[in-house]
């Protein structure tokens, strides 16, 4: 394990371990941020479930292609967020945006993907993660802001 596992969002802030996980040393949790993050058998620090990036890779993980399940995994996570705050609808598209713009994990390791090994597996669950952002973005998925486009 290294010396020490940053927060990707926070990107300075060391993570400290989880007090909610099943096994010490695999859950860890940002102080700053909240987020959480699991570390298993010197892989790769990934988003633990039930993070921004984890919800629609979710939807997907039984299937091998995943962008012939964009619009079922929209009206899902729309349905999930309807009664969330502005700040968290924000804060999620944010999320998952960010990870398009700069990715910080391998996404067909953040569950336990059965299409790991598949070719070009990242690849299409990226272009999946790209067109909910979008949808979920042209949909006014964000905080309605008091301004007309």
């Amino acid at each position: 394990m290294p010396t020490q596992l940053v927060c990707f969002r926070c990107r300075l802030i060391e993570l400290e371990p989880s007090e909610s996980g099943n096994e010490a040393g695999i859950f860890f949790k940002c102080p700053a941020c909240e987020f959480s993050y699991r570390f298993e058998n010197d892989g790769p620090l990934v988003d633990r479930w039930r993070m921004p990036v984890t919800l629609p890779l979710y939807d997907v993980l039984l299937y091998d292609k995943p962008e012939s399940r964009v619009e079922r995994t929209i009206l899902w996570l729309s349905t999930i967020l309807a009664n969330r705050s502005p700040i968290v609808r924000r804060r999620f598209l944010d999320d998952l945006e960010a990870e398009l713009a700069a990715p910080r994990q391998p996404l067909c390791k953040v569950l336990d993907d059965p299409f790991q090994d598949v070719p070009d597996r990242e690849a299409a669950l990226r272009r999946f993660l790209r067109q909910v952002a979008e949808a979920l973005r042209l949909a006014r998925f964000e905080p309605y802001d008091g301004v007309t486009p």
